[in-house]
């Protein structure tokens, strides 16, 4: 699902190089991907003992596109080595969190790459706080993570989610997903939200909130998402944040022109705790992402 098309010669190409390096029953494919990056796939029946950046660029000459170093699994006896062109843009992701007893935060996130184009944020809030919050959401973003990287979709594993807080067996257990994916190549941005706070994009001066209603997964037995897509550009910032956030604070963004990633959620996170002292407590979770575009060199 994920191919748009393949390149039969040069696949033909790959795979007697690697031949040549002494790597018997090789399979190779060369394609280009549903985000039109173009890729390289070679599975072997050994590990790779040569060396791995002068394969990269000797194969980035063969199929007149950079790319990026390899992301390899091994499995049993058969060891894949996945190389995608390197992506136009870049992102820097840092975050802030707190709770709200100081000890167990019902927020749980998770950061990850399923490939080198494609970079994930996943944030849940369980119910309340503590330990019974904490469990729940961090069953949800565990679990959601291991889904993506195994090739599912956002919706998918909502999907899956959804069932599985609703007949695990403990007590009335219920929480919400926040899933960002960034597609680094051709520069767009994807969130999947179900009971979710608003996201928010800044770009030149100017604040977007994305994200409507939805129920936590969990509740109903349908739970049908919020999901949405933008565009990407150089400078944009996206800002991801839990419920204990209230909506005044994240648009304080709006005074950070010109800070980076970890400027933004140190100054949005110490104008939270400043706002919830002798109010509502909740757990606390700020997590921004600044988006760059490469230069020519590729920095």
């Amino acid at each position: 699902g994920q191919v748009r098309s393949v390149d039969p010669q040069l696949s033909a190409r790959v795979r007697e190089h690697f031949s040549n390096l002494g790597y018997p029953n090789v399979k190779a494919c060369v394609y280009i991907d549903e985000n039109l990056c173009q890729r390289v796939d070679v599975f072997i029946t050994a590990q790779f003992r040569g060396d791995l950046v002068r394969l990269t660029a000797t194969l980035s000459e063969m199929i007149d596109y950079d790319l990026d170093m390899p992301v390899i699994v091994k499995v049993d006896n058969i060891t894949r080595m996945s190389f995608a062109e390197i992506p136009k843009f870049t992102v820097d992701i840092k975050s802030f969190s707190a709770s709200s007893s100081g000890e167990y935060s019902g927020d749980s996130f998770e950061v990850f790459d399923s490939s080198v184009n494609e970079k994930y944020i996943v944030l849940s809030d369980g119910m309340g706080t503590g330990k019974r919050a904490r469990l729940d959401s961090l069953f949800s973003v565990s679990l959601v993570t291991r889904l993506i990287r195994s090739g599912m979709s956002m919706q998918t594993a909502h999907r899956l989610i959804n069932s599985m807080l609703r007949v695990k067996g403990w007590e009335e257990s219920f929480a919400t997903l926040d899933i960002m994916r960034l597609e680094l190549n051709g520069g767009t941005v994807q969130f999947l939200k179900s009971g979710a706070a608003q996201s928010f994009l800044f770009r030149d001066g100017g604040l977007k909130a994305i994200g409507g209603q939805a129920f936590p997964a969990g509740i109903l037995a349908e739970c049908t998402p919020d999901v949405s897509e933008l565009k990407l550009f150089d400078g944009d910032v996206l800002l991801m944040t839990s419920d204990g956030v209230e909506d005044a604070t994240a648009r304080e963004i709006l005074r950070c022109n010109g800070m980076n990633a970890q400027e933004i959620v140190t100054a949005l996170g110490a104008k939270a705790l400043a706002q919830r002292t002798g109010g509502r407590r909740d757990d606390i979770t700020i997590i921004a992402a600044k988006i760059f575009l490469r230069d020519e060199n590729g920095k």
